[in-house]
């Protein structure tokens, strides 16, 4: 829209996006980061622009010449059927680490299999190993008592029992020791109480 008032009028349609056009997002994200860098870092010198190190994705910034950038941002451009691969140096040492971390173990689960082949003659670990023993002792106590339980289990449980078994006869001798209340014991001459007790 051309200013009518002035004496050398201006079209500014010309000069300016529309308000969430693509070039306008992209002008605003180029001084959004230029704001950014220049509030962390201090202002970019002439004839410099920011310019992201490593791609978009990357967060790092520096001031590159306007030539040097131009260039980059035409190198950039994928031709058809094209794919580029970025690996990072992080992920790459993490990789590292996982794979030093992966060989680690199966050393280990290879020498647990020695072992316990030696010991049972099966090639397993010795997780494999416990939950084999686990199933087996289960099956066994399932034949034997109808309860899928492992030795422990069974132990515990029948301990438990013979705990419950003990007190009840415990309190089977008790109730048989108990009188009927105000009946006289010839043993300590007193009469027996609420309870049943006497003195002796």
């Amino acid at each position: 829209m051309a200013n009518k008032n002035s004496k050398t009028p201006r079209d500014y349609s010309k000069e300016y996006n529309a308000p969430g056009s693509k070039e306008q997002n992209e002008r605003n994200k180029r001084k959004r980061d230029k704001r950014k860098h220049d509030k962390l870092y201090g202002e970019c010198p002439e004839g410099t622009e920011l310019h992201h190190t490593n791609g978009i994705e990357n967060d790092e910034v520096e001031c590159v010449p306007v030539s040097k950038n131009r260039g980059r941002k035409e190198k950039s451009r994928l031709k058809d059927g094209e794919i580029v691969i970025r690996i990072k140096r992080k992920n790459a040492e993490v990789k590292k680490n996982m794979k030093l971390e992966v060989n680690k173990w199966k050393n280990i689960e290879k020498k647990q299999k020695e072992i316990n082949f030696k010991a049972t003659g099966f090639h397993e670990t010795n997780r494999e190993r416990k939950e084999r023993e686990v199933k087996k002792q289960k099956e066994i106590n399932f034949k034997a008592t109808g309860i899928h339980e492992t030795n422990l289990e069974r132990q515990q449980r029948e301990a438990s029992s013979r705990e419950n078994k003990l007190i009840k006869r415990e309190q089977q001798v008790e109730n048989l020791l108990r009188k009927k209340e105000g009946v006289f014991c010839i043993f300590c001459k007193t009469r027996a109480d609420k309870d049943g007790l006497c003195y002796c």
